[in-house]
């Protein structure tokens, strides 16, 4: 258990290096645009589908608590809260701060002191509201089979009503509120308004002049 962070570490790391390899010094041209939407697409998906394995950590250890519980060892808010600060520090705050840096220095990300801590926090914030919902999970049912589908459906609902997939204002209007709880949604306009707000774009094609896109 105790190389576990370690590992999350190091895994976090080289997950990194190949992003940033794959989006390494991202133009800022008509494909620049494409490539940027595109790796805070899968940023934010990576932060949020990699807590999955969180769903088991209440229903592996509820047989345990109940009886120390029961037994007075100590009480349920101290349980939780020592819980919390323990995957919050090793498992995330750490490794997505790692992670952050190779990522956004090797796609060439714009350079800036705020927009990068920024960047940072608004990954780590997905992270940690992505657990959230995989801990609420974990707390409330005993299988860990039950467990898996029910967070795996609105990762995906959130992920489907992102504003990437499809376009928000052209949804139902029995549907559309479904935006407004998506992780996806709000991780997504964080990273692209900081870094693409102001930004001017040098796009050209075979068949029209050079032309320009400032983004507002």
């Amino acid at each position: 258990m105790c190389s576990y962070p370690y590992s999350q570490f190091l895994v976090l790391v080289l997950f990194g290096v190949i992003v940033g390899a794959i989006y390494y010094q991202v133009k800022r041209d008509d494909k620049g645009i494409q490539n940027r939407v595109g790796l805070f697409f899968f940023l934010v998906m990576n932060m949020i589908f990699g807590n999955l394995s969180a769903v088991e950590l209440f229903i592996k250890e509820r047989p345990l608590f109940i009886h120390e519980s029961a037994s007075g060892y100590y009480r349920i808010s101290a349980y939780f809260l020592a819980k919390v600060v323990c995957d919050i520090i090793p498992l995330r705050l750490v490794p997505i701060t790692a992670f952050s840096a190779i990522v956004y220095f090797m796609t060439g990300l714009r350079v800036d002191v705020i927009k990068f801590l920024i960047f940072t926090l608004t990954l780590l914030l997905t992270s940690l509201a992505a657990c959230s919902v995989a801990f609420f999970v974990s707390a409330c049912v005993r299988t860990f089979a039950i467990a898996n589908l029910l967070i795996a459906l609105p990762y995906v609902f959130m992920m489907v009503f992102g504003g990437v997939l499809v376009n928000l204002n052209s949804l139902l209007d029995w549907l559309s509120w479904i935006k407004y709880i998506s992780i996806f949604r709000y991780a997504i306009e964080s990273l692209e308004i900081n870094e693409l707000h102001g930004m001017i774009f040098n796009c050209t094609s075979s068949t029209s002049p050079e032309w320009y896109v400032y983004l507002m």
